[in-house]
């Protein structure tokens, strides 16, 4: 677990994140390689990992900076705060699975920005962020959807965020950020 103080912060997805970290809430990401930080919000219900959304043009600008200025697959170590608790986590910086300009679970006639999903339903919900579809956030034993095992470069993204945290974070309650 990752409450009280422990800062360990490895908590399972399946056992503990998903079940405080839920559909509708925001949190704020913090990039350990940069410390610079954004805002996203669990926009749409997901069993292996949590599909988000930045909650503003301004929050993807900042996550785009993190990938040098261009959305990318590759995934990046994070501490995510949510709820007055912090996980350790790896986020993947490529939207996928929507488009901005259709409505929230309209079908994906041609697909996503990159082609990908036709058919599938449209999973942006958050509108005017600067970005197109969701990103994946992954914790301690989540896995992918299209495979349902465990992805190994996020599980190593968030075994060096964990390091990170007990070596970096002070005990105590963990900051709130704004409200879902």
């Amino acid at each position: 677990s990752s409450r009280g103080g422990e800062r360990n912060l490895l908590a399972n997805w399946f056992d503990e994140v998903r079940y405080v970290f839920k559909t509708g809430m925001d949190a704020t990401v913090y990039d350990i390689g940069t410390g610079q930080s954004f805002t996203l919000n669990y926009s749409m219900t997901s069993a292996n990992h949590a599909d988000c959304e930045t909650k503003t043009e301004a929050d993807t600008n900042v996550m785009l900076a993190l990938w040098g200025g261009t959305f990318s697959s590759k995934s990046r170590p994070v501490i995510l705060f949510t709820g007055g608790t912090a996980y350790a986590a790896s986020v993947a910086g490529k939207p996928h699975c929507g488009r901005d300009a259709l409505p929230f679970l309209a079908k994906l006639t041609e697909g996503d920005a990159y082609g990908d999903y036709v058919g599938r339903e449209n999973c942006d919900k958050i509108k005017g962020n600067g970005m197109d579809g969701h990103i994946d956030v992954h914790f301690y034993k989540s896995r992918n959807h299209y495979n349902n095992l465990e992805d190994p470069y996020h599980q190593r993204n968030v075994l060096q965020a964990a390091e990170w945290a007990q070596a970096n974070l002070v005990a105590g309650p963990q900051p709130t950020p704004a409200g879902p």
